[in-house]
């Protein structure tokens, strides 16, 4: 994160540690379920997208908001999940998933190199960061925020690198515009920006810190070149501002709340506190202070944030472990068993990819069974209420229309409320599904117990479908109205 000299970094053998920052993540993700929670209906909306000709810019995904406005900002992601699941599938999508994450830490360790770091060294920074984000769950999925990590790297890449290469910073505000039409994370290239500018004024570097500085300036109307213009703040405001998305996200809580991933986080900040104390070879700059307050900040602020700090924390460390180098010659023969057992690892995960069926490289929220059921009981209309596979329906039941799903920022808060009245079978839980004549409720069979309960004695209702991962009940009560399906 800091602006690095033009001088060549000297080389020393690497061993097989280049290999294993690419290795390890990549295998991590190929031994893994797909999460679908928060994918399934970014399928939906690009497919829906790619054979309109158009963007989405209203709900069609549920019947309580119908119709009403939709920010889409990560429209363009949508599009590119949906072309690629069209062409690969879900094998295919594991596959890119894991060349993503891969691809990432590998060019975390290679700039945690750059900056000094013995090839050891630079492994264990960079995994140790990877490991922090793997536990929390939802950090390295496929999503939008997993396409605009590779933005994150390389606008880190081009900012550290400015003092050597002054001419990469023009390519800034296109990953800017590209990035805003991706996902909400586009501040953060003013955040990297206006780093080295306040790093370029103070170390008196006049017409670099007028680039960083301009370049700051022009990143904040970026953003402004996508279809919502102004509204592209407004939405990202009211997301990071909203006590909702705060409640009912759980990883935008702050990272600490969030356990094992907080353990683990917090071990990792003390465990490299340590070492810098130790073997530290020098005091941080400016530049790689405000990185590690900020990124560790945010991480300390969301747990969402934790994906960030993972890429941009460890080439700051590298840089103050530069001239520690424990372990640094191995011999031939060692790299090569290494290398070996990492393609055996890598093979392992692409043989589990091709032979298993896709249900079991998918995470229980996409349930056949659920699913097969849902299918069956809302023909003609019939409205269900879901917890915890709405963004899975989405996709596998594209003519059910859900009460509310991964969209928490789109549904005013007496949507919510209703929700959790429902969901903690509090107060007029029975006329909220009365209203909004719902016919079919999937509970969750750990996450909604209380739910289960109750439905299993409201007379009226009655067990339709259940499986170890939840239970489907349907109304039997004669003489309730069943509306169209608002949904598309």
């Amino acid at each position: 994160m800091r602006a690095r000299d033009a001088g060549p970094t000297p080389r020393r053998a690497a061993g097989p540690w280049g290999l294993v920052a690419w290795a390890l993540p990549a295998a991590a993700v190929l031994l893994s379920q797909m999460q679908v929670n928060d994918l399934a209906f970014q399928v939906r909306a690009g497919r829906l997208m790619w054979d309109a000709g158009a963007l989405l810019r209203h709900d069609v995904f549920t019947y309580t908001i119908a119709g009403a406005p939709w920010t889409n900002q990560q429209w363009g992601a949508q599009l590119s999940i949906a072309a690629a699941y069209g062409a690969l599938g879900w094998r295919g999508l594991v596959f890119l998933q894991g060349m993503v994450v891969g691809a990432v830490y590998a060019a975390t360790y290679r700039r945690t190199s750059r900056e000094g770091a013995a090839p050891l060294v630079a492994a264990l920074v960079t995994l140790s960061a990877f490991a922090t984000a793997l536990v929390l769950p939802g950090s390295l999925a496929l999503r939008p925020q997993l396409v605009a990590l590779p933005l994150f790297v390389g606008t880190a890449w081009i900012v550290g690198n400015r003092a050597a290469a002054p001419r990469r910073l023009l390519f800034l505000p296109l990953l800017g515009v590209v990035w805003a039409n991706v996902h909400g994370s586009f501040p953060l290239l003013t955040v990297l920006l206006a780093i080295a500018f306040v790093a370029d004024l103070a170390g008196r570097r006049g017409p670099m810190a007028w680039r960083t500085g301009s370049l700051a300036l022009v990143s904040l109307a970026t953003p402004l070149l996508s279809p919502w213009g102004i509204g592209i703040y407004r939405y990202l405001a009211d997301l990071s501002s909203s006590q909702v998305v705060r409640e009912v996200i759980a990883e935008w809580r702050p990272i600490l709340t969030r356990m094992p991933a907080g353990a683990v986080f917090l071990g990792v900040v003390a465990a490299g506190a340590f070492v810098f104390v130790r073997r530290a070879t020098r005091r941080p700059n400016l530049e790689e202070t405000l990185g590690l307050l900020t990124f560790t900040g945010l991480a300390l602020w969301s747990g969402r944030n934790v994906l960030w700090w993972s890429v941009a924390v460890p080439p700051v460390v590298g840089g103050l472990l530069a001239g520690w180098s424990p372990a640094d010659v191995w011999s031939k023969t060692a790299t090569r068993v290494c290398a070996l057992a990492l393609a055996c690892l890598l093979l392992l995960g692409s043989l589990r990819v091709m032979t298993r069926p896709v249900d079991e490289l998918l995470t229980e929220d996409a349930s056949p069974g659920l699913t097969a059921s849902l299918a069956a009981l809302t023909q003609e209309g019939r409205r269900a209420f879901t917890t915890r596979w709405a963004s899975w329906f989405e996709l596998a039941l594209p003519g059910v229309p859900m009460f509310v799903d991964a969209r928490v920022e789109l549904f005013p808060d007496s949507i919510w409320d209703e929700y959790f009245v429902v969901v903690g079978v509090r107060g007029d839980w029975r006329d909220v599904l009365d209203r909004w004549h719902v016919s079919v409720v999937a509970a969750h069979r750990e996450d909604d117990r209380e739910l289960i309960d109750a439905l299993s004695r409201e007379p009226g209702w009655t067990v339709a479908y259940e499986d170890a991962e939840g239970v489907v009940f349907e109304r039997i009560e004669p003489g309730v109205a069943e509306p169209v399906a608002s949904g598309s």
